[in-house]
Order: C-alpha cells, then sequence, then structure tokens
C-alpha cells in the first residue's frame, strides 16, 4: 500500500540540533463549543496540521491526542484503509520505534468486547479472549493486527476535552513496513461507515460526515466536520461523484498532455492518500513519458538528462539546482484530467514532480510510474495544490485550487512547527512518559561528549607523533657523535694537537736529515777505497 523508503531514525547530525523543537503544536482554527443534551460537542474540527511529504518522507500525516492524559499519537492519512490504530503498551509483542512511541492503555476495561455495540461499529472480527480485533495486510508484504479499545479521543492538546469516547484501534503485532516507518499508526479515512470520520460523525463529535485534505509538496491541513474555505483560491469547488462503492473512485473522460489526447480504455482510478506516487497503466504511462521526450526535443538539454529509476519511475537530472527549478516552471508540460463536462483537473509540473536530489547531484522526477498491470491509483502526488474533498454522505468529491503550504501559518505560536522535519534525522521528546526517544538537552549532551573525545583523541594523536619525532632524533645524535668534526674540538684540545704534530714534524726533518748525512758518509768512504 504504501511505498516507503526506510528512515534512519538514529543520525546523529550536529548541524541539525539547532532545528530540533520540542514543542510541535497542531494548529486548531474557528473552534465552536456548543452544549447539547447536558454534553460537550465539538462541532466543528476545522483544521489539523499535515507533516510529511512526497520527496522524502514518502507519505502524510497528522495527530491525536488518546486519553484523559491526552496522549499524542501521529497517524499516516489513508483513504485506502478503514481502521486507524496505532502500537499500545503493554499489549504489543512486536512493535517498532516511532516517533511518540507506545499509547499506553490504562485498563483492560478499555478493551472492546465482540458482539457489543461499539465493536459492530468498527468492524465484525471477533478474536482471542472474545476480544473486538482487526488485521491489515498490504501486497508489498506489509501487516499489523490488534484489537480495539474506547478511549477518548481529540485533535489538540489544551482544557477542552469531549465527553465522549469512541473506539479506535490498538496494534499489538506489525511488520516491514509498519515496523520501520517513523509515524505511529495509521488513519483509515476509507470509503466506509467503519472509517474514523464517519465515527466521529456517529457520535455526534463533528458536525458533517465529510473530510478534506490539502496536500502540498511540504505538509498541509486536514479539515474534519465542515469545509474551510479560507485557503482556497477560488470560490468554486467542483464535485464528481464517486464512480463506485466503499473506495473513493472517480473515472476520468479523457487525459490530456500538451493538448495531445491520451488514448485509454482505463476506467476508475483510485483516489488514495495512503499512496505516494500516481500509479498509471502502462498505455497512459508509456504515452506521457514519449510525449516528454518529444516535448524537451524543443528545448535542447533545458530539460536535464532523462533517466528511468527503478521504484522511483521517469528522472530528470540537472547541472544546478537552478536548472531544475527553470524546468519544472518553465518547461515541463502540463497533464490535464477531464473529469466531468464542466471541470478539468490540471496537474502542473510544480505538483506532480518530487526532488530526488542527493548531495552534488540535482534530480527531479515525476510523481508517477508504471502500475504493472493493476489499478490506476492517483496517490498524494495527484492531489498536491488542491483541497479535496470526501463528502461521504453526498457520496462525491469536491475538488478546488489552494495554496496548501503549510507554511503559510504566520503566527508566532506556530513557528516552530515548521521545523518538524528535523525530526526525520533527530530524536526528539515529546514529555510522554512512554517516549522511546531522546530529549533536546541529552542529544546535546552526547554531541558535546563526542566533540569532546574527538578532541582528546587528537591531542593524544599529536603527542604520540611528538614523541616518535623525539626518539627519531635522538637516535640521530648517538649516530652522530661517532663522527665527531674538527670545528667541534675544543680550542684546547686543538692547541695540544697542533703542538703534537709540529713535534713530530721536526723529529721527521732530523731522521731525515741524519739519514742523509749518512748516506754521504758512505759514499765519501766508497771514494777513498777506489
Amino acid at each position: 500500500m504504501f511505498d516507503i523508503l526506510y528512515i534512519l531514525l538514529y543520525i546523529y547530525n550536529i548541524d541539525s540540533i539547532t532545528s530540533i523543537t520540542q514543542n510541535i503544536k497542531v494548529i486548531h482554527l474557528n473552534k465552536t463549543y456548543l452544549k447539547k443534551n447536558n454534553e460537550s460537542l465539538l462541532r466543528q474540527l476545522e483544521e489539523i496540521n499535515i507533516f510529511g511529504n512526497t520527496s522524502f518522507l514518502n507519505y502524510y500525516y497528522s495527530e491525536l491526542y488518546i486519553g484523559k492524559n491526552k496522549q499524542i499519537q501521529s497517524y499516516i492519512l489513508d483513504t485506502g484503509s478503514s481502521i486507524t490504530t496505532s502500537p499500545c503498551n503493554p499489549y504489543c509483542s512486536k512493535c517498532g520505534k516511532h516517533l511518540y512511541g507506545l499509547y499506553n492503555v490504562e485498563d483492560d476495561s478499555k478493551i472492546v468486547s465482540c458482539g457489543t455495540e461499539l465493536c459492530n461499529l468498527v468492524t465484525n472480527r471477533c478474536g482471542a479472549n472474545q476480544r473486538c480485533s482487526f488485521s491489515i495486510s498490504y501486497s508489498e508484504g506489509s501487516s499489523l493486527s490488534g484489537y480495539f479499545i474506547n478511549d477518548y479521543v481529540s485533535l489538540k492538546n489544551d482544557s477542552f476535552l469531549p465527553e465522549k469516547t469512541v473506539p479506535i484501534g490498538c496494534t499489538i503485532s506489525e511488520n516491514h513496513l509498519f515496523y520501520t516507518q517513523l509515524a505511529d499508526g495509521i488513519m483509515g479515512l476509507v470509503n466506509s461507515e467503519k472509517n474514523f470520520v464517519s465515527i466521529l460523525y456517529r457520535n455526534n463529535i463533528i458536525k458533517e460526515n465529510i473530510f478534506s485534505l490539502c496536500l502540498s509538496q511540504d505538509g498541509g491541513y486536514f479539515s474534519l466536520g465542515e469545509i474551510d474555505n479560507k485557503y482556497h483560491l477560488n470560490n468554486e469547488i467542483k464535485y464528481i461523484n464517486i464512480s463506485k462503492p466503499n473506495y473513493y473512485y472517480i473515472n476520468p473522460s479523457s487525459i490530456f498532455i500538451n493538448d495531445k489526447e491520451i488514448k485509454t480504455y482505463s476506467k476508475n482510478f483510485f483516489v488514495d492518500s495512503g499512496t505516494t506516487l500516481t500509479y498509471l497503466s502502462n498505455d497512459i504511462l508509456s504515452f506521457i513519458i514519449n510525449e516528454f521526450k518529444e516535448h524537451c526535443k524543443k528545448y535542447e538539454k533545458k530539460c536535464g538528462e532523462y533517466e528511468y529509476i527503478n521504484d522511483l519511475g521517469a528522472c530528470f537530472n540537472f547541472k544546478t539546482n537552478k536548472d531544475m527549478e527553470y524546468a519544472i516552471n518553465n518547461i515541463f508540460p502540463n497533464i490535464s484530467f477531464t473529469l466531468s463536462e464542466d471541470y478539468i483537473f490540471n496537474w502542473t509540473a510544480q505538483n506532480y514532480y518530487f526532488n530526488d536530489s542527493d548531495g552534488g547531484k540535482f534530480r527531479m522526477c515525476l510523481g508517477f510510474a508504471d502500475a504493472y498491470g493493476s489499478k490506476n491509483v492517483l496517490g498524494s502526488s495527484w492531489m498536491h495544490g488542491h483541497d479535496i474533498i470526501f463528502d461521504r454522505e453526498n457520496n462525491r468529491l469536491g475538488f478546488v485550487l489552494a495554496d496548501c503550504d503549510r507554511k503559510i501559518v504566520k503566527t508566532k505560536e506556530d513557528e516552530n512547527i515548521f521545523l518538524n522535519e528535523s525530526l526525520l534525522n533527530n530524536e526528539t521528546n515529546k514529555n510522554n512518559t512512554n517516549i522511546k526517544y531522546k530529549d533536546l538537552k541529552k542529544l546535546q549532551l552526547e554531541n558535546v561528549i563526542l566533540i569532546i573525545i574527538l578532541i582528546v583523541t587528537i591531542i593524544i594523536l599529536i603527542l604520540f607523533i611528538f614523541i616518535l619525532i623525539q626518539i627519531k632524533r635522538g637516535k640521530d645524535i648517538l649516530c652522530f657523535k661517532k663522527y665527531i668534526r674538527l670545528e667541534e674540538v675544543p680550542p684546547t684540545q686543538q692547541s695540544t694537537n697542533i703542538q703534537d704534530a709540529s713535534t713530530e714534524n721536526k723529529n721527521n726533518e732530523i731522521v731525515n736529515s741524519n739519514n742523509l748525512n749518512d748516506n754521504n758518509n758512505n759514499n765519501n768512504k766508497n771514494n777513498d777505497n777506489n
């Protein structure tokens, strides 16, 4: 279901310490609290922030507060799943390490029993010990299982607390992507009476059985119970009837790229926020890729160098980030889907691309890939730049252009939220008793210790090299003393040596003179004899 890349949670990047925030706050606007039948009802849950992206985290998630003590949990927003669940303590026997750790179930009385009205509200499955249970598995191998508990759920962490509980999943086992993902759990938003929003609606916690997802390249907004138009770029919402029950299927009558119609027999495109990329049948994808190549021939190498990468799809490599941005904003074509007689959904390059740059390599990839014979899935990459309204009461989807970038929130209170992606490479603390990640102070302390160890190691290495140099110099001096040069002999010793040499020379002269006289005498004797 999810094409999620593995996230490394234990990378200690000293340069990014300053970007860690402990106070990540969920934004809530336009709240109206009403009293009816002596019950506190939250009639409008206008919006909460969505975190995540297509380029790195590869999914989008939001946050809920569970229980009276409001334990925060993060949930992937999935319009293709029906169960809302996260790992719980002490029951989870096989769960990974996630953003906020295990949710603490206060007591066993919260467990929903089989055959009860609450159990029928969310499932018809009965597990061990007569517990109302669930099990989810996907084609790529990921799965999770657990049972339902009945507890308080709220979308913010302040004084307000609904006086109603709702059934919510308690995961006791998870594997593959569910085990390794950063987010704690999954929020099921499928077109069903058993999805999370429908349950809130039937418990009179929200006004209407409706929600909307406004996604951007970086985060977005999640609205429940009522349409929020404050970020809409026009006032006209176009509604399209859902073509098949149980899921959010639409049926485009035609698809165009560069005003060229794509001939296809494909019907029923599945809108699925839990899938990152958009998966298209081979006839559609081949036509689009070929048109991209033909289109880029007109611009020489300004489109970048084409490359097809498994799991990523069609990509283009550029020499600089500036070249890549120019191609996205000025060169790459739009793809349009005719959804009704009076509405065409325009999928622009700014919305369908995702950035796969790494180091000195600048690469953008198209946010769609081959469905390999499976159904066409319009994933989160297709949803960018629009507020898409999931109107279950009227069995329809609404579309309107919107500014979904969460950075448009300008209040000082919410500035820290923009640093939330630092959690991808750093561990943080949310002041939960069951938190599994280190807090900011401990992270800073550990990095200081690492720096000290590094400095001490360098000092020891320098001293060791210095000692080796001194030892080598000592050996050279010993060898040098064996060959003392004359100029290094003390002056007194030099004078004595000179006198000894002079005396020896004189003696040699005397001996030589005596030898010469003896020779002369011998010669004279010989002459007399003759």
